[in-house]
C-alpha cells in the first residue's frame, strides 16, 4: 500500500478526480485533451499518473485501517 499522508498526493488526487469529472460530463473536448496526452508521454508522467490513481483507489482502505486503529 502506498502511504497517503502526503498533501501533494491528496492535491493530485483531487485534480485527477476533477479531470475525470470534466471529461465525463463534457467540460473537456478532445482538442483540449491533446496537450494532456502530450504531457503524459514525457518524463514518465503516465507511470506517475498510474501510481497516483492506484494511491487514490487505496485511500478508502487506508483510511478505514488508520481510523480503526485510533
Amino acid at each position: 500500500m502506498i502511504a497517503t499522508n502526503d498533501i501533494r498526493l491528496n492535491a493530485l488526487s483531487q485534480e485527477i478526480r476533477e479531470l475525470f469529472y470534466s471529461v465525463t460530463y463534457g467540460d473537456v473536448n478532445m482538442e483540449d485533451l491533446e496537450q494532456f496526452v502530450i504531457e503524459l508521454k514525457e518524463n514518465n508522467n503516465f507511470g506517475n499518473l498510474k501510481q497516483a490513481i492506484k494511491a487514490y483507489n487505496d485511500l478508502p482502505k487506508y483510511l478505514a485501517t488508520k481510523y480503526k486503529i485510533i
